[in-house]
């Protein structure tokens, strides 16, 4: 209360609001992508009642955020930003019906990767790095060229060595990486799961 007085004050029109929570995030796993997006989002709607039962207009509110590939070429994973309520309902569901699939429902984390330089917070849109690191060995390389990942070699996490830890024996990308459970904790403390 007293920094914000402070910076209004002393700003030339600054204002300060205290930061709101973010809706928590669910994954459709590999859905057919022939719908489009609203579509997706009623069909949701009319084929799961059980789960949308007694809930309030505001709270049913959701919003496809994202797509992500699939190795099948027909399907996507759907991200969608939902109410910690519909939230909830969902990941314990586990399932949803959309036309005539019925797709696994997961928690889906709000931590971002970066695919170039394998670091925690930004995309790589962002990127500054020049090179592509390796995800199997930290090399300045893509992991389909690694002599190490060719060889069979153990993985070394590139970000827990940086770190220092001695725990390395992982891909960068691995959910058991210390580092990336610590940047994951921070990533949720803004989303309101309740």
């Amino acid at each position: 209360m007293k920094v914000q007085k402070i910076i209004e004050s002393r700003g030339d029109g600054l204002k300060v609001a205290p930061i709101k929570n973010k809706d928590p995030l669910v994954i459709l796993k590999d859905v057919f992508i022939d719908s489009e997006e609203e579509d997706i989002i009623k069909a949701l709607y009319a084929q799961n009642k059980d789960v949308f039962f007694g809930l309030t207009e505001e709270d049913m509110e959701m919003a496809i955020k994202f797509k992500k590939r699939t190795r099948n070429p027909k399907t996507v994973h759907i991200i969608l930003q939902v109410r910690p309520k519909v939230w909830q309902r969902m990941t314990e569901a586990g399932a949803l019906y959309l036309d005539l699939q019925r797709v696994r429902v997961e928690d889906q984390s709000p931590l971002i990767q970066c695919t170039k330089c394998l670091a925690f917070g930004h995309g790589r849109k962002f990127c500054t790095e020049s090179v592509d690191r390796c995800s199997h060995c930290g090399g300045p390389h893509l992991r389909e060229r690694c002599a190490d990942f060719s060889a069979g070699n153990e993985p070394q996490c590139c970000n827990c060595s940086h770190s220092g830890l001695r725990r390395t024996d992982h891909n960068a990308f691995s959910s058991d990486s210390p580092v990336r459970k610590k940047w994951d904790y921070l990533a949720r403390a803004n989303t309101a799961y309740a």
